[in-house]
């Protein structure tokens, strides 16, 4: 008898060494975590998971470390308006800018690059002047050099923000529901140069000449100031430069 459930005791102790390693359940004891998925009801959960923080998800976007492509400039890191200005004889131009609070300029005469028409005359300068106004407000520069004979040189900076209520050709936007706010103020103003002089005839002509009515001039210093009205068929030219709210400063050069 005593035989009997030796037998059975060791036939069962086999069948349990064979379930070892037949696929059961098992996991390390050091490691907690390993097998918690084939734990059996009733078996203590594992303690809280510590260690180093999850890495911020990847927010779209190049995963390369190259710098992104800047946006285009925009407020004081961009340049100042900038407009190439032409007229005929004793005229005058306008140019459109859009702005809200800040409106300076400064106005830098040109190199003459064109000839009178029909004919094949080109008629240098060297320095010259013309008077900007805004509204009411005006500003006259002085006679300037324009690169031909020395070095270009720009006008001192003129500020036309107080009148920008005045030279507006529109009234300030109303705004509104889904009217982006940066717009609030912003309308179009007009910039008018006008009444060029230059020193043509005491540059071309410093002995002097006869005018069409076929009298004698000294058009130098000290028998005439220098310089006159530009000449009803002449070209003449000059580069604006305008600081905007949305620009950087305009600086004399």
């Amino acid at each position: 008898m005593k035989t009997g459930w030796t037998k059975i005791v060791f036939f069962f102790g086999l069948m349990g060494l064979g379930s070892a390693g037949c696929g059961l359940p098992t996991h390390d004891p050091a490691d907690p975590y390993e097998g918690w998925e084939d734990r059996r009801p009733g078996d203590a959960p594992p303690p809280a998971k510590t260690g180093p923080a999850s890495p911020e998800p990847f927010k779209g976007g190049s995963a390369s470390t190259a710098p992104e492509e800047p946006p285009p400039p925009s407020g004081p890191s961009a340049p100042p308006l900038s407009f190439t200005v032409r007229g005929i004889g004793y005229s005058s131009q306008t140019v459109t800018v859009r702005t809200r609070s800040i409106l300076r300029v400064t106005f830098t005469p040109g190199i003459q690059d064109r000839t009178v028409q029909g004919s094949g005359l080109s008629p240098q300068y060297s320095r010259m002047t013309v008077t900007v106004t805004v509204g009411e407000q005006e500003e006259i520069m002085g006679l300037l050099p324009n690169g031909l004979t020395e070095p270009a040189k720009s006008s001192q900076v003129m500020d036309f923000s107080a009148s920008i209520d005045a030279g507006s050709t529109s009234a300030p936007p109303a705004g509104g529901e889904g009217f982006p706010a940066e717009a609030y103020g912003y309308r179009d103003v007009r910039i008018k140069v006008k009444k060029p002089n230059y020193d043509y005839w005491c540059l071309n002509f410093p002995n002097g000449f006869y005018d069409v009515h076929g009298s004698f001039r000294l058009p130098c210093p000290p028998f005439a100031t220098g310089w006159t009205h530009v000449y009803e068929t002449h070209p003449w030219n000059g580069k604006l430069r305008v600081q905007t709210d949305d620009t950087g400063k305009v600086d004399p050069r």
